[in-house]
C-alpha cells in the first residue's frame, strides 16, 4: 500500500503490463503488436478503397464504407441539401473515438453521424496515438484548470448523469452577499462549447479504450487517483430501445449503437428538437437501407451461448421480433 508521503512509482506499465521506465515514456504506450496490427489494418484499408481497379465487389466508398456499387453518399448529401436551408446549430462537439475493428465495417453508424453533422464531429482512431495523448492533455489542462468541457460518453459506475455534468449543485452558501454576487458576474467567462467523447466499438472493446485513455491521464497528472470526467445517459427505468434490435445480434435490448447514444445525449442537453429529430430519421433511414440491400439479415436479439436454450417464451413480446421489413418505430 502506498504511503502518503511516498511518491508516485517511478515505472509506469504499457496497456499489455509491459514495465517501462517513466524517463522513457511520458505515457502509457500501446503494445507494439497493437501498433503493428493497427498499421496492417490501416494498409489493407487504404488499398481497398483507394484501389480504383478493385472488384467493385470488394471495393469500398471511403466515405460512406458500403462497397462502391451500394455507395450511400448520395443520399447523405441529399438528406443535407434538403435540410440546410432550417437547419439549426448545435452547440455541442462529438469526438468519435473509434475502434480499430470498427474501421470500414458498413453496419458502423458513428461514421454516418461524422457525415451529417461534420462541423460538429470528429474521428479518432484507437492507436493513434499523438492524437490521443492531444486529448488527454486538453482534458488534463481543463482537469487542472477546473474548466469542464470534455467527458467521455461511458457507462462506468462512477459515471455522472448528463444534468449534473452541465449543471453541477452548488458547494457554496445558499446565502450570497450582494457583493459578492456582483464580483462573480464581472469574473464570468462564457462557458465553453461542451464536447464528448464517445466510445465506437462493442462492450469489450470500449471499455479497453476507456482504461487506456485513464491510464494515460493519470500519467500525465502524476497522480494515481486521477479519474477521467465520464457521464452516462440517463434511459430511464425501462431502457431506451437499441436501434439494432432484430436487425443483428444484442448483447440486451438496451445494447445503444454509437449514433443512437450521441442522439439522445444531445436531447438530454437540452439541444434542438428539430436537429434530433432529423437525425433520428437518418439512422432510421440507413438501417432501412442496410435491410434493403441485404448487407444485414435480421437476427435474433440475444447472443446466444453454445450451453445456453434459446427460450422464445422468456423474452418481452418485442425484444422476440426479428426486424424483416423496413419502416420506422420510435425508439429515441
Amino acid at each position: 500500500m502506498m504511503m502518503e508521503n511516498e511518491s508516485y512509482p517511478k515505472k509506469i506499465k504499457t496497456e499489455h503490463n509491459d514495465v517501462v521506465e517513466k524517463e522513457d515514456c511520458n505515457v502509457w504506450r500501446h503494445h507494439a503488436e497493437t501498433l503493428k496490427n493497427a498499421q496492417e489494418k490501416l494498409n489493407s484499408w487504404n488499398k481497398v478503397t483507394a484501389d480504383s481497379c478493385m472488384d467493385p465487389q470488394i471495393a469500398r466508398c471511403e466515405r460512406c464504407w458500403t462497397r462502391k456499387f451500394q455507395c450511400y453518399c448520395s443520399v447523405l448529401q441529399e438528406s443535407k441539401d434538403k435540410k440546410s436551408a432550417s437547419r439549426e446549430d448545435l452547440n455541442v462537439d462529438f469526438v468519435i473515438y473509434l475502434s480499430l475493428k470498427e474501421l470500414g465495417r458498413t453496419a458502423n453508424t458513428a461514421h454516418i453521424l461524422k457525415e451529417l453533422i461534420p462541423e460538429n464531429c470528429t474521428r479518432l482512431l484507437y492507436t493513434d496515438e499523438v492524437n490521443e495523448q492531444k486529448l488527454i492533455a486538453e482534458i488534463a489542462s481543463e482537469i487542472r484548470l477546473g474548466v469542464k468541457r470534455t467527458s467521455i460518453l461511458y457507462p462506468s459506475n462512477d459515471a455522472s448523469s448528463i444534468q449534473d455534468w452541465q449543471h453541477p449543485p452548488s458547494t457554496e452558501s445558499a446565502v450570497l452577499s450582494s457583493e459578492t454576487v456582483e464580483k462573480s458576474s464581472k469574473k464570468a467567462l462564457p462557458s465553453p462549447r461542451p464536447r464528448l467523447v464517445a466510445l465506437d466499438g462493442t462492450y469489450k472493446e470500449a471499455a479497453r479504450m476507456y482504461k487506456y485513455l485513464q491510464r494515460c491521464l493519470r500519467t500525465i497528472l502524476d497522480d494515481p487517483a486521477a479519474v477521467l470526467p465520464v457521464v452516462k445517459l440517463d434511459l430511464g427505468v425501462g431502457g431506451k430501445r437499441s436501434a439494432y434490435l432484430g436487425l443483428q445480434a444484442q448483447p440486451t435490448k438496451n445494447a445503444l449503437c454509437t449514433y443512437q447514444a450521441c442522439v439522445l445525449a444531445l436531447r438530454e442537453m437540452g439541444q434542438s428538437a428539430g436537429m434530433c429529430e432529423w437525425l433520428d430519421g437518418q439512422l432510421h433511414k440507413f438501417i432501412d437501407f442496410i435491410l434493403k440491400c441485404d448487407i444485414k439479415h435480421a437476427k435474433p436479439v440475444h447472443k446466444v451461448h453454445k450451453k445456453q436454450k434459446w427460450k422464445p417464451s422468456g423474452l418481452d413480446e418485442d425484444e422476440g421480433e426479428v426486424r424483416t421489413s423496413l419502416g420506422r418505430s420510435p425508439l429515441l
